[in-house]
This record gives structure tokens, C-alpha cells and sequence, in this order.
């Protein structure tokens, strides 16, 4: 038997009462239910800080800090599973990362970007 979920969410299944007869004529009881939740949806990730800025004069779009090390926080959308995000898995330019630290329980993960 294969579940062919019409879409994300909850599935369930379970086996009704009565509908199976063993060899001595005894009917079935109702089996317990399964429940899984289909999700396909990958999860979003927003980055922010907390370090001081201000927008460049020129541009009005690029941000200017001195502070140092430069706190980020990755916040992901629903849980990550442990070990599945992991400091080398995000691309830095200009800078090197430390204090990789991930929060499971908030889904939030903080680290230091250095020069």
C-alpha cells in the first residue's frame, strides 16, 4: 500500500473495523491510525543583525557598520534538523565567520562575521 498525498499537510490512515475475517470467522478491530504530514515546501531563511548601521549617503542602500565582530542571525522559517545546517554551508565574501552557534529550539542559528 502506497499513500499518494493530494497535497502538503496531514495524511492519515487507519483500518476500519469489521473489514477483515481471520480463518476462526473473527472480524478485525480498528487499527491504530497513522499520521504523517506530507511537507514538499523547503524552508525560508531570512538573515538579519544587530550591529549599528547606517545607509551609505550615495546609494541609500548599502548598509555601513564598525562594529566588530558583525553578530548575524540566521532565522529559518520551521525547524532544521540537527546537523543539517552547519557552518560551512553559507557563502562569505570579505569576511571569515565564527562562533557558529545553532539554536534547534527557536530554529534560529547566531554567528560572527570578522574581518
Amino acid at each position: 500500500l502506497d499513500l499518494m498525498p493530494a497535497g502538503e499537510g496531514t495524511i492519515t490512515l487507519l483500518v476500519r473495523s469489521n473489514v477483515a475475517i481471520d480463518a476462526a470467522t473473527n472480524d478485525n478491530i480498528v487499527s491504530n491510525t497513522l499520521s504523517i504530514v506530507y511537507d514538499t515546501t523547503p524552508p525560508a531563511v531570512v538573515l538579519s543583525t544587530s550591529a549599528s548601521s547606517n545607509s551609505d549617503v550615495l546609494s541609500f542602500t548599502t548598509k555601513k557598520t564598525n562594529t566588530y565582530p558583525i553578530p548575524v542571525l540566521a532565522t529559518f522559517a520551521e525547524h532544521i534538523a540537527e546537523g543539517k545546517f552547519l557552518e560551512g554551508d553559507f557563502t562569505v565574501s570579505g569576511c571569515t565567520t565564527t562562533d557558529f552557534v545553532p539554536n534547534l529550539a527557536d530554529w534560529n542559528y547566531l554567528f560572527q562575521a570578522a574581518t
